[in-house]
């Protein structure tokens, strides 16, 4: 059990708040899920042999941050290991359709680690902008808008932040940064381009308090009864 909120709360709570993200807040915030990425991108089997997971569900609400700045990424139930098992789900497309990559709409079998990087760069951009990017009305016209639908650059955002967004919505999986781990270095660089505030992960924690964030999630409640799950005794 991990004591905190997921981003998606505190994309909801800045909102209200009518609080804009920082630029190198939200950098390092992103920059820890994406070391976790790049965990699971390079695990390997006992015998050393590549997984090849790829997590297609790196949502807010699958990253957790601690009350103590740390974040968590969550939730690998729609994980695929790429490099040992055969596909089970029959090409069906899973995952949330507003942080999907292209491919992974049209082509679900052909996807890898790029696809997550998609993904992390629409959380990146709507950090920034306090909206949604491509979530619309229904899955058809939110799977659209991922398809085609232009990627305005965020005001008030350097060029070369912006920059930085294009490449990982790039539609075109070759053109997006190659690991999780080179994401994460350049979201560090853009942090200790503006002082390195939030390299000390209590800081995080400390400027969301500041701006009214509660990282504090809901007391966890004694289970009372037998779960539904299992069969009757006797």
């Amino acid at each position: 059990y991990l004591l905190g909120v997921n981003l998606a709360s505190i994309q909801h709570q800045l909102v209200n708040k009518r609080v804009r993200c920082p630029v190198d807040l939200a950098a390092a915030l992103l920059s820890q899920a994406c070391l976790g990425l790049h965990a699971a991108h390079e695990a390997c089997d006992a015998s050393g042999r590549p997984l090849e997971i790829v997590h297609r569900d790196c949502t807010p609400s699958n990253i957790m941050v601690l009350p103590t700045g740390d974040v968590k990424l969550i939730d690998f139930g729609v994980a695929r290991s790429l490099g040992t098992r055969a596909w089970s789900d029959g090409g069906a497309f899973v995952g949330k359709v507003a942080y999907a990559a292209p491919e992974q709409i049209s082509q679900p079998h052909a996807i890898d680690r790029r696809a997550d990087l998609f993904a992390a760069g629409v959380i990146f951009y709507e950090l920034l902008a306090g909206r949604p990017l491509f979530a619309r009305e229904t899955d058809y016209s939110t799977m659209s808008a991922v398809m085609q639908d232009p990627v305005p650059p965020v005001a008030g955002v350097s060029a070369d932040v912006n920059a930085l967004l294009q490449r990982l919505l790039a539609r075109n999986p070759s053109e997006r940064l190659a690991s999780a781990a080179s994401l994460a270095a350049e979201l560090e660089q853009i942090v200790l381009k503006s002082g390195g505030h939030y390299l000390q992960r209590r800081n995080i924690a400390l400027s969301l308090r500041r701006f009214g964030v509660c990282l504090d999630g809901p007391v966890p409640r004694s289970l009372s009864g037998r779960p539904t799950v299992f069969p009757p005794i006797g």
